[in-house]
């Protein structure tokens, strides 16, 4: 099973990509104000680079604080809109401390 996580930060976004119990990405995308809006892209160039795509993932997982608000909610509602189109692909929010 393949797992996918986005992590807001201060100043960026980390994505973590495993499959089972190895990992096969660990990155980091510096995201500040309206490059924010970059961040599906970010992801599906990233996965494409693995290839694989947003379907090929069964279940992400994104930081629901401490971090900027704004920042919280992006990640949270782009993998919730993921899991909408792609009624299999689950997803959580996790204290990121």
């Amino acid at each position: 099973m393949r797992y996918g996580a986005l992590n807001p930060v201060s100043d960026g976004v980390q994505l973590a990509v495993m499959e089972d119990d190895r990992t096969l990405l660990e990155t980091f995308a510096p995201m500040k104000s309206r490059e924010a809006s970059g961040l599906p892209d970010f992801v599906a160039k990233e996965l494409a680079a693995l290839h694989l795509n947003i379907a090929d993932i069964a279940f992400w997982t994104t930081g629901a604080g401490p971090g900027g608000f704004t920042a919280l909610r992006m990640t949270a509602a782009l993998v919730a809109a993921w899991t909408l189109e792609h009624e299999k692909i689950k997803f959580r929010c996790v204290p990121a401390a």
